[in-house]
């Protein structure tokens, strides 16, 4: 990469790249950076180039660079739709960054206002990414292990990672790892840049307050395949062990079957590692995101379900979701009958009701006594509850 000038069309790759991750998602905004750096401090610790290199590399690719950016930047207002508009207007004075950058008064005040104030183009990008800024400097709403928290967990992608990944995947993912770190003096520094990448986007969200799951850190997947990819060909080429080969096919085989038997399941699928209850490690987008409503509703037909009461973990119309006549599951307010709640709804928040409300026990601790008699899809249990007697 940097010891040959670089192309236009891998300048125009490189535009075409970066403006379909910008409009994918705003972690691009943490993982370009944080796996440019990396990269760039493999080289200068691996290859060592002087003072001199370091000027010529650099000046030798400006131009491309300035001209990827220029390209990626008309891409993305293109994705935008040519919009022009403002970022907030006068009457929503003051505004909130101009006040945390520059305060309250002054000539600059006044300049970031008319700023703020003016059409620009794809300003619907700048106040996403200001928003995304608010969103990871306050935290989210989390849950990992029987825990719930907003500030999030150091381990959480990590847990994810182990929960989330296919073990044969896993196991292709660490044997390469451990290749590539005996061979490491062997290896040129671009060959070591799959290990460096991974890295630098896990050390990046470690410290994330918002931990939403395995979504969030999906590009993280390409080097770990890159990597997995030559745990399996040392594996095939690995002469002095019989069984390498059949061991490499068979982790293989254990991952493509992994993805097929997740069927239709997809969304919450985990690994082997999870066991039978993967709700007492991660919920939401992990497993439960509304995925199974309309699931629900035939399961509730089946089973002749009158009237049940729902608790759901979903931002939809219930209306419209197939549901039979149902009424809404209160907090704290055991019932008999048919109950349906998400895992989602179950664990974390109920987790935060607890916290917010200062009580020991949760709004629906009650329903731990009982055994679900059925399932909607992997995430909604269906309880039956017996009169009190």
């Amino acid at each position: 990469m940097f010891a040959e000038r670089p192309s236009w069309q891998a300048s125009v790759l490189l535009a075409i790249a970066l403006a379909g991750a910008v409009l994918s998602k705003f972690t691009v905004f943490l993982f370009y950076p944080a796996s440019a750096a990396g990269v760039a401090a493999m080289w200068l610790l691996v290859a060592r180039p002087s003072r001199k290199q370091i000027l010529w590399s650099v000046r030798i690719r400006a131009r491309r660079i300035a001209a990827a950016a220029g390209l990626a930047a008309l891409l993305i207002w293109a994705g935008y739709g040519f919009s022009l508009n403002q970022l907030s207007t006068e009457e929503n004075r003051p505004h909130q960054i101009v006040t945390r950058v520059f305060g309250t008064e002054g000539a600059l005040v006044a300049a970031a206002n008319a700023l703020v104030e003016m059409p620009l183009p794809g300003s619907e990008l700048v106040r996403g990414i200001v928003h995304a800024g608010y969103h990871a400097s306050e935290g989210h709403d989390s849950y990992l292990l029987g825990e719930y928290r907003k500030t999030g967990w150091i381990a959480f992608f990590p847990v994810v990672l182990a929960v989330k990944t296919p073990l044969g995947l896993l196991a292709l993912f660490i044997l390469g790892v451990a290749a590539m770190i005996r061979d490491r003096h062997r290896l040129s520094w671009p060959q070591q840049t799959p290990l460096i990448v991974f890295l630098a986007i896990l050390l990046a969200v470690l410290p994330s307050k918002v931990n939403l799951g395995v979504r969030h850190i999906l590009p993280i997947y390409g080097p770990m395949a890159i990597l997995g990819s030559l745990g399996a060909v040392r594996l095939l080429t690995q002469a002095r062990h019989r069984y390498a080969p059949a061991a490499a096919g068979l982790l293989l085989v254990w991952h493509c079957l992994s993805s097929v038997m997740a069927h239709p399941d997809h969304l919450s699928y985990f690994n082997e590692l999870a066991g039978r209850n993967p709700e007492e490690i991660l919920v939401e987008s992990d497993l439960d995101w509304g995925q199974d409503i309309r699931r629900l509703g035939d399961v509730l037909r089946s089973l002749n379900a009158s009237e049940p009461r729902i608790a759901l973990f979903t931002s939809a119309d219930l209306r419209n979701q197939n549901l039979p006549p149902s009424r809404r599951l209160q907090p704290y307010e055991p019932v008999s009958g048919w109950v349906a709640i998400s895992l989602t709804q179950l664990k974390m928040m109920g987790l935060k009701m607890k916290h917010e409300s200062g009580r020991s026990d949760g709004p629906y601790d009650w329903l731990e006594r009982y055994q679900p008699v059925a399932m909607a899809g992997r995430s909604i249990r269906i309880y039956h509850i017996p009169e009190s007697q």
